[in-house]
């Protein structure tokens, strides 16, 4: 059996965000709302559109100090 994985997502309110969050809904993993950012997040996935990508560099630097092991960058 395979080890679940956790996924994050960051700026997920707008309308890239929501594709991204309701694709994660509509598979078949089991998903918690509101986690803090932790070690325990596999995956943090950047829904940042291209207006605001320079809000995308802090939270790569938090990803990296909290022990996130990948980050997809919205671009």
């Amino acid at each position: 059996m395979a080890t679940p994985i956790t996924v994050g997502a960051i700026g997920a309110t707008g309308n890239t965000g929501q594709t991204v969050v309701n694709g994660l809904l509509a598979s078949s993993i089991n998903l918690e709302r509101q986690r803090p950012l932790t070690p325990y997040i596999d995956i943090l996935i950047s829904c940042i559109t291209w207006e605001h990508l320079e809000h995308q560099t802090p939270w790569i630097e938090t990803a990296k100090e909290a022990g996130v092991k990948r980050f997809m960058p919205s671009e």
